[in-house]
């Protein structure tokens, strides 16, 4: 990195942060957390993207496609289109419920049906799994800046997180939304435009690509067989039980435009997630990457491709990445403690904003501790998913199943939970399945034997 690189990257980063803490500091608690309910499509489509492309997926699909094929890569791109088109088509009804309740969680939608102690389950799950992303992000952000600066990786995680979490605290959804877009367009400039036009003029790219071995193409080196299926079959799971796109959809202006935005994401997001399983590929057949620790490879790859000026440009467009998606998963978080776990509001739009805002501060340091603990974006990334599709049988028996009671909701969340939790160290790429398999067969056997509560809302 040069000097030129280093003040584009200041630059960028100042312009960006600005952006984004303004837009936040002039709002009230409704646009801290929702953006007033008045975001239109682009907008809409620009924040949906740039969060669900976080450097913890571009890194980890990268990672993947190079030690273990193309299972990981393909799987994620199947479950976020379908489940975005999932979500177009829930959009409707969510929106109407969060306008009706004032709602910001998904939480808030369980709570309404199954009741508190559901609600608050839910919440435990959701907070467990956007740590588990939170640090997803932070590492690659430290590796990067370890990278361009020779730093120790401690001091680099600290530099990295603190400027997330201070500008979250500010930022909140309305700056989110703000910076998402700038954050948008600067990573199309680099992974669709820059990245392959480089790898093009420095690589035989489309020869060393022919010479992939069929193994390394392969998609059930990563998980096996059970992976691959189950995970295409139920992935679009996630998104429907994602955080941030529930707060997306309430932050539309209105239904038609909460469900236009997510079927344009479904389409925009393809080539984002494509590029990164190539160059995962394509690293395997370059010397100098074998050996080198897989979560460094996307960031070593980008700089040994960008000249002087362009290197910057880079390195400015990932720190985007990063920072657009991780600003999102600790507005996610404190939306849940403030909301699900604190309970509803109890003072004035001032106080409840400041309150709003040390949430953050405490989520994002707490983020921080379990990036020092579990150091490996993939895994990460794996155990976050995993908890949060326990989350999906009580919110489709919410839709589909008039049975279904608040004990057994609650018990699902349980065991599928612990479950999940139990199985990750002996089988930590298909830890899914039996949670998922004895999270529903819990819900069906305890709604059966119990009766509705009081507080369960059956006309949802």
């Amino acid at each position: 990195m040069t000097t030129l690189d280093t003040v584009i990257v200041v630059m960028w980063l100042a312009v960006t942060l600005v952006a984004g803490i303004r837009a936040g500091v002039g709002t009230d608690l409704e646009g801290f957390w929702v953006n007033k309910r008045s975001t239109l499509t682009p907008w809409l489509v620009f924040t949906i993207v740039a969060t669900q492309v976080g450097g913890g997926v571009v890194v980890g699909m990268t990672s993947s496609s190079f030690t273990s094929g193309t299972g990981f890569g393909l799987v994620a791109l199947i479950s976020t289109v379908s489940g975005f088109l999932a979500i177009a088509w829930l959009a409707p009804w969510a929106k109407r419920f969060g306008d009706k309740h004032a709602a910001y969680t998904l939480p808030e939608v369980i709570g309404k049906r199954y009741g508190r102690a559901a609600q608050v389950a839910a919440a435990v799950l959701i907070i467990f799994t956007y740590l588990s992303l939170l640090a997803g992000q932070l590492l690659p952000a430290a590796l990067l800046v370890q990278q361009w600066t020779g730093w120790g990786a401690g001091i680099t995680l600290a530099l990295a997180a603190g400027g997330v979490i201070v500008y979250s605290a500010f930022a909140g959804l309305r700056g989110d939304i703000v910076t998402d877009a700038m954050h948008f367009w600067a990573m199309a400039l680099v992974l669709l435009v820059l990245f392959p036009c480089a790898a093009l003029v420095k690589y035989p790219t489309i020869q060393m690509l022919g010479s992939v071995p069929l193994e390394a193409w392969s998609p059930v080196t990563f998980g096996g067989y059970t992976y691959l299926l189950v995970g295409i079959a139920l992935g679009a799971l996630i998104p429907i039980v994602s955080m941030e796109m529930w707060m997306r959809v309430y932050a539309a202006s209105d239904e038609r435009i909460a469900r236009r935005a997510f079927v344009w994401s479904a389409v925009t997001v393809v080539p984002f997630y494509v590029l990164p399983v190539l160059v995962g590929l394509l690293a395997t057949q370059i010397e100098h990457f074998k050996g080198n620790p897989p979560d460094r490879l996307l960031i070593d790859f980008m700089f040994s491709l960008f000249p002087k000026g362009l290197a910057g440009v880079a390195v400015a467009a990932f720190l985007a990445v990063l920072i657009s998606t991780a600003n999102t998963l600790i507005v996610v978080l404190g939306a849940v403690i403030y909301r699900d776990l604190l309970g509803r509001r109890r003072g004035s739009d001032a106080t409840e904003l400041r309150t709003s805002r040390l949430l953050t501060l405490v989520i994002g340091c707490l983020g921080t501790i379990l990036a020092l603990g579990v150091p490996d974006v993939v895994q990460l990334i794996l155990n976050a998913f995993f908890i949060l599709g326990m989350i999906a049988p009580i919110l489709l028996g919410l839709k589909l199943w008039r049975r279904a009671t608040g004990k057994g909701a609650v018990a699902s969340l349980i065991v599928g939970g612990v479950t999940t939790l139990a199985c990750l160290p002996l089988i930590p790429r298909q830890a899914f399945l039996p949670g998922l398999v004895l999270g529903i067969l819990a819900f069906f056997v305890v709604s059966l034997l119990t009766a509705h509560g009081p507080n369960e809302d059956l006309r949802m």
